[in-house]
């Protein structure tokens, strides 16, 4: 029931259709509240499911070795103190700044729930699709330095990137869906 996420400025979104119960005539108030409640609770429940399983796949792609050689010129330490040198293959994460400012928002409406995936720090988009910056904002006289895009998001939504599998929320969700229905009807 996930559909496809969606870029809105700076988030992607994913969407998870609620399913919609099939009364008989003959059923009670008291079971199609039951039914409404139970779907509701599992909703939430698989939502969670979902935050969790999805950040940990964001975390593990912006982990991954993929992204890329590096293209300093001059050997430096990172600040996690890796060691980067032109040409070595390098993750994501060095400050761990942008990894920790994921924020992962969900919008619970009557016939969907909307899952929006944002990084705050403000370096995040360049990151992800790449772009040119000149060093340190000197425009007059510096060589401006393209940064190759890295998409790490698209990634793990879509996959096919570098061997970075796609998350699959579908399961998440429905476990979730699943266990509070069991616990409530057996």
């Amino acid at each position: 029931m996930a559909e496809k996420f969606g870029l809105a400025g700076r988030q992607f979104k994913l969407n998870f259709t609620t399913p919609k119960p099939a009364f008989a005539k003959e059923d009670t108030a008291k079971k199609r509240a039951a039914v409404n409640k139970a779907i509701s609770k599992g909703v939430v429940k698989g939502i969670g499911y979902v935050e969790k399983g999805l950040r940990e796949a964001l975390d593990a792609a912006m982990a991954s070795p993929v992204w890329g050689p590096s293209i300093a010129r001059i050997p430096y330490k990172r600040k996690n103190g890796t060691t980067m040198k032109a040409g070595k293959l390098a993750n994501l994460i060095d400050s761990g700044k942008l990894k920790n400012s994921l924020e992962l928002k969900a919008k619970f409406l009557q016939t969907k729930t909307e899952l929006a995936v944002m990084y705050k720090m403000p370096y995040a988009n360049m990151i992800h699709y790449g772009g040119v910056i000149y060093p340190y904002g000197n425009k007059n006289g510096a060589s401006s330095v393209l940064l190759p895009p890295r998409p790490w998001v698209e990634a793990v939504m879509i996959g096919g990137y570098g061997g970075i599998e796609r998350y699959n929320p579908d399961s998440d969700f429905n476990r979730g869906l699943q266990e509070v229905w069991n616990a409530q009807f057996g």
